[in-house]
């Protein structure tokens, strides 16, 4: 009679909850005995790479909505000047200039000799003449500096200054100094002369007398008189060759650039609204400064009268977009699939988590029913082993021939046989188990299941989880993420092809400080004529004394409007975001399409493995009886030792049967599950609690 041994079944459901969420630091631990499934499935979910890649994909959309609320954060900005920041970026220090003018005023005035790195000119006409030069005008001579520069006067009767050369800088050739006219002007100027040479009236009093001469040439002898006006003409020409030096010394060198200094310190504070609305603030404190370069900036002595100017500004402006970018579908768009990307990524996870209790609760299958083999089989051998000993006896009192020990030792033989297969099948078992674990390949031999298969198959309500199937599993849920999200930026695509018709309102204060004139040449005396109440453009007493000015209210009202020509660049991305959306549904649908399928078909595979259980389990019942009956009628002498090998081997041959059959019920279940989605359930999205009720049990 056989001895039946009492088992409790575990409910694993309830008694197992693992965080699949792990940090990637903790090396797996090796079990320093026997496991149970749950041991397993634990260790499984919290070292699989598979699953903490899906993890940290999640961590990565956590990021990424992160990253898309940023959009709507104030903003606080301070732009420093440019010149330092530029300084600070490269090392390098600027010195800009800036001249503003209209194109002919910018082209005569390089061409008189003005410096400049970069010119802009609006009329092709100017350009050709400033690339063509004044090749009709004489070298101008050096001035006083050593350099070459150029001269204009203004004659008795016009207002517009004459050149008399053209710069050295437009000369086809390298200009050669002659050296008459390397003497210092200065030296010049002191020598003492018949007349005032600042004397406007004797000049034209000069040039009158020279033409009165011409009118009266009729009543004169015309050589003589011809003479006399060329003489007189010629004193002319050197009054206002000495004029033209003096007045080029009082007021030096021509300017050649207008610099235009700014430096200016703003600040901002921004904030996007959900909306498409944003509001900033702006306070924005500045100097500026337009002054000819080597000119006095006195305006007395042909400087302009530009004063420094330090103003303060504090405004507040709205943005409103009326069509594209307004509205929480369009400005809204970046974060809601941001979300629903990272729902979409926490199913996959509990997918993939699901995925892996399966593969891991397969291989602890797998070695459940190799060490349950092993142990049937070497139970096998023993029982072999005796019967040859009874043989060994019986052959040497003569009761049985000699075949009878040849054909008990060739069983055992192949018993052995088997016990060297059961146990390699035990060893890839173990390999299984140990890479779904990640366990080290040195860990392979203390891998021992210590649960078991149940002695019957619990009763499973097939019916009940299959129709759970469209609810419960991950992967479905996941693809309905990622539609809902194609779908977001399907419609903000859609938005996104509009016009673009904005207002901008602002209103505010500004005041202003101007600072007097600096009075910077000497005059005949010597006298050094200052201004104490004059600002540098980067100096921030002006700044303050422009905060002692009258506020004075700011206004503006701006509209935007964008129409592009034909619209490729959205419409092209409306059509990806189309496209996307569509193969998010097809795959969608045909994910369900296929759940639909595989349920039943995995369902009616449970119920066949349950009845073979059922049937093997007869089996083993029948050939038990069997083999009490033939130990009887063996004892007796009424059974042969043929008849008695042959039904100890088929009672083996079923037990290993059952075996096979409760390990393919077991797996089919747990593949049932996983199919319908109630492998493994979560409370939490990375709170995973494996649902293998009734599989295995704990003796």
């Amino acid at each position: 009679m056989t001895m039946r041994r009492k088992i409790r079944l575990v409910w694993l459901s309830s008694s197992l909850a693992v965080w699949a969420a792990p940090a990637l630091a903790q090396p797996p631990s090796v079990p320093a005995g026997p496991i149970t499934l749950v041991e397993g499935v634990r260790q499984s979910l919290t070292q699989a790479r598979n699953v903490q890649i899906a993890n940290e994909q999640v961590k990565a959309d956590e990021g990424a909505i992160r990253q898309a609320k940023g959009a709507f954060d104030f903003v606080f900005q301070i732009n420093p000047l440019f010149e330092q920041a530029w300084k600070a970026r490269t090392g390098q220090d600027l010195d800009i200039k800036q001249s503003h003018g209209g194109s002919g005023a910018q082209a005569r005035s390089v061409l008189e000799g003005n410096q400049a790195d970069v010119v802009t000119l609006a009329l092709a006409n100017d350009i050709d003449q400033l690339a063509a030069g004044r090749g009709d005008l004489p070298l101008c001579p050096p001035s006083v500096d050593g350099g070459f520069s150029s001269y204009t006067v203004t004659l008795p009767g016009s207002v517009l200054p004459v050149p008399l050369c053209r710069p050295a800088s437009l000369a086809l050739g390298t200009p050669q100094a002659d050296d008459s006219l390397t003497t210092d002007p200065t030296l010049q100027i002191r020598q003492a002369l018949p007349f005032d040479p600042l004397s406007t009236l004797q000049l034209q009093l000069l040039l009158s007398n020279a033409l009165r001469a011409q009118i009266s040439t009729v009543a004169l002898n015309a050589r003589e008189e011809g003479n006399e006006a060329l003489l007189t003409l010629q004193q002319a020409a050197e009054l206002v060759q000495e004029k033209a030096g003096l007045v080029f010394i009082r007021l030096g060198d021509l300017p050649k650039l207008v610099d235009a200094n700014t430096a200016s310190l703003s600040g901002s504070l921004a904030k996007p609204l959900r909306n498409g609305s944003f509001f900033q603030f702006t306070a924005t404190f500045d100097g500026r400064a337009t002054i000819y370069r080597n000119k006095p900036i006195d305006p007395t002595f042909g400087g302009s009268d530009v004063r420094n100017r330090f103003g303060n500004k504090l405004e507040l402006a709205w943005t409103q977009p009326l069509k594209r970018g307004r509205g929480s579908d369009t400005v809204e768009a970046a974060e809601r699939a941001a979300k629903k990307t990272m729902e979409a990524d926490q199913f996959n996870f509990q997918q993939t988590a699901a995925d892996q209790a399966l593969t891991t609760a397969d291989a602890y299958f797998q070695l459940i029913a190799a060490q349950d083999s092993l142990r049937l089989v070497g139970a096998s051998l023993a029982t072999q082993r005796q019967l040859l000993d009874t043989t060994t006896r019986l052959v040497a009192a003569g009761e049985v021939p000699n075949a009878e020990l040849a054909r008990a030792r060739a069983n055992i033989a192949q018993r052995e046989s088997n016990v060297a297969s059961a146990r390699l099948d035990v060893l890839n078992a173990q390999a299984a188990l140990a890479d779904a674990m990640t366990l080290p390949g040195s860990a392979l031999g203390g891998l021992i299941a210590a649960d078991t298969f149940p002695v019957a198959p619990a009763e499973i309500d097939l019916d009940a989880l299959g129709q759970q199937a469209a609810t419960k599993r991950s992967d479905l849920k996941a693809f309905a993420a990622f539609r809902d999200t194609s779908q977001i930026l399907l419609t903000a695509a859609r938005l996104d092809t509009r016009s673009r018709w904005d207002v901008r309102v602002s209103g505010g204060f500004g005041q202003a400080f101007f600072s007097p004139t600096f009075h910077s040449l000497f005059d005949e005396n010597g006298v050094h004529v200052t201004n104490d109440d004059y600002r540098e453009y980067y100096n921030l007493g002006g700044i303050s004394k422009a905060f002692k000015q009258k506020w004075e209210p700011l206004a503006s009202v701006v509209v935007s409007i964008e129409l592009p020509w034909g619209n490729n660049q959205r419409l092209g991305r409306f059509d990806q975001a189309r496209a996307t959306a569509r193969q998010s549904d097809i795959r969608l649908k045909d994910l369900g399409r296929t759940i639909q399928n595989n349920v039943p078909m995995i369902a009616e595979e449970v119920r066949k493995a349950r009845a073979e259980w059922i049937q093997r389990q007869d089996a083993v019942v029948e050939y038990e009886n069997t083999w009490d009956a033939s130990q009887r009628l063996r004892a007796a002498g009424e059974l042969s030792l043929i008849d008695t090998f042959f039904t100890e081997q088929q009672l083996t041959d079923a037990r290993l049967a059952l075996v096979q059959a409760k390990r393919a019920y077991a797996s089919a279940v747990a593949h049932f599950r996983r199919e319908t989605g109630t492998l493994v359930d979560f409370p939490q999205w990375s709170q995973a609690q494996p649902n293998l009720a009734g599989i295995v049990a704990t003796p």
